[in-house]
């Protein structure tokens, strides 16, 4: 591991060799902190590094950094809602929103949302969980109000304004994000607030 002629530290990360304290800092993803000549990078990846030394006398720097391995699949797949009448949050959610009903137990439903998520609705009082025949569900619950987000295209965003024209259901707040998505808010009968939100909303949508 030989040194720049200028005197810049060399640095190691992984099986890159970088002589420029900025260059390795974009690889590990961060910035750079300079503390007694030693560049340590407060990115992601760094919370694995090995080993960080420097040899005094010629500024040189080595990282070894371990990237973790990758984490098992995962999704959000259910959300819950508390409401005080479930015939009424039925008809809300069936009929202003379309989704098919999966499960109807009389203190609790479930929705296919989008053929992708499921939105369980429970009867607020009432206890969740209990002994299955396939299994004991622990109990669970909530209180107060709630908030969830719905994507939709930016396309079918004015349909989904005229359809809360229709139903009268007023608009408490709609703006546009600095990213470029824009978000519709609203509530349902229980005064859960829902929410429309197009692309870039968030970075990962």
């Amino acid at each position: 591991m030989g040194e720049k002629q200028d005197g810049a530290p060399e640095i190691r990360i992984g099986q890159a060799r970088v002589r420029d304290k900025q260059r390795a800092c974009q690889i590990c993803r961060g910035g750079t902190i300079i503390r007694h000549g030693v560049h340590y990078c407060p990115a992601p990846v760094c919370a694995q590094v090995r080993s960080l030394h420097s040899r005094r006398g010629n500024s040189r720097v080595s990282l070894f950094a371990v990237v973790p391995p990758p984490s098992p699949s995962v999704g959000l797949l259910e959300t819950c809602l508390e409401v005080d009448d479930l015939p009424r949050s039925l008809d809300f959610y069936t009929r202003f929103f379309g989704f098919p009903v999966l499960v109807n137990e009389g203190h609790f439903c479930a929705l296919d949302v989008a053929g992708r998520s499921i939105l369980l609705i429970f009867c607020r009082g009432h206890q969740h969980g209990g002994q299955m025949s396939c299994g004991r569900i622990p109990p669970h619950g909530g209180t107060g109000t709630s908030h969830i987000g719905f994507s939709t295209s930016e396309a079918d965003l004015p349909a989904w304004e005229s359809r809360l024209a229709e139903w009268n259901i007023p608009v408490e707040s709609k703006f546009t994000w600095p990213t470029g998505g824009t978000s519709v808010f609203f509530r349902d009968p229980d005064g859960h607030l829902l929410e429309f939100l197009t692309p870039h909303v968030w970075p990962t949508y």
